[in-house]
């Protein structure tokens, strides 16, 4: 009976692997959101750098100021961080890199890929957070009348992903 159970739960880990990963690209999306530069897109249409409406229903002044001041975090962050950007970006690549060799292996190593998993899950739970505090900060800076406006534009990015 105990063997049912078992394999009756293998399609758990591929199913906990793969929103894992989805959950890793939203959080990278969303970093790359806050981070672009460009402008958005002025045709309406919800592209790949346009899924976080929070973001994109700021004015460009707001976005320019959070951008600024997530790469400030970011850097404060790396300031508390003794390793190099290259080191930092080596552990990144790194940590996928093991996870292939994880799930390569037979038996799969439950415990090590969980390990890898939760540490690029506190990673990106880490930007997301400073993120989201981020956005709060400058949400709570604006007047009602702002908050109101950025509210409208805020359903009109809403309005974009549902006629998507």
């Amino acid at each position: 009976m105990a063997r049912t159970s078992e394999s009756g739960r293998r399609w758990l880990w591929p199913v906990l692997f793969v929103s894992l990963a989805a959950n890793l690209l939203i959080a990278g999306i969303v970093l790359g959101a806050v981070l672009r530069d460009g402008q958005p897109q002025r045709d309406g249409r919800a592209g790949a750098g346009s899924s976080f409406p929070y973001y994109r229903a700021l004015d460009e002044d707001q976005r320019a100021m959070m951008r600024r001041e997530f790469r400030a975090a970011l850097r404060d962050a790396r300031d508390d961080d003794t390793a190099s950007g290259e080191d930092r970006r080596v552990r990144f690549v790194e940590g996928y890199r093991q996870a292939a060799e994880v799930l390569r292996a037979s038996p799969l190593d439950r415990a090590a890929l969980t390990q890898i998993l939760d540490a690029q899950a506190r990673a990106a739970e880490m930007r997301r957070d400073r993120g989201q505090a981020i956005l709060l900060d400058v949400l709570a800076n604006m007047s009602a009348e702002e908050r109101a406006a950025y509210a409208d534009r805020l359903v009109t990015e809403i309005r974009r992903f549902e006629d998507k």
